[in-house]
C-alpha cells in the first residue's frame, strides 16, 4: 500500500527517534490518521486507509488498532534491517 510505504519511510531511515513510534514524527501525516474527525483536516481520507485493515469506523478504538498495525511494522522493519546487515557482516 502507498500510503504504508509513505508513512513507514521515518522507521526506515531512523528518524524516528528513541521511543521509535510514528505518532511523534511531526513531518508526517501519520498523526492525523490516528486523530478524531473533528480534530484532523477536512480533507484526509481515512476511510480507505483504516478500512484496508478491516477496520470500519473511524472511532478511537480502531485509530488505536491502527496505530499498533504500524507500530509493530516498524519493529519489524528494525528487525529486519538488523538481520540484513548482520547477514552482510559474516
Amino acid at each position: 500500500m502507498v500510503c504504508d510505504y509513505v508513512h513507514l519511510n521515518p522507521a526506515r531511515a531512523r528518524l524516528l527517534g528513541k521511543d521509535g513510534r510514528l505518532e511523534g514524527y511531526r513531518w508526517s501525516s501519520f498523526p492525523q490518521y490516528l486523530s478524531s474527525p473533528g480534530k484532523r483536516a477536512q480533507w484526509l481520507r481515512v476511510d480507505r486507509l483504516l478500512g484496508e485493515y478491516g477496520i470500519w469506523k473511524d472511532e478511537a478504538r480502531g485509530r488505536r488498532e491502527f496505530a499498533e498495525i504500524m507500530d509493530e511494522r516498524c519493529r519489524k522493519e528494525n528487525r529486519d534491517e538488523e538481520k540484513l546487515w548482520k547477514d552482510i557482516r559474516r
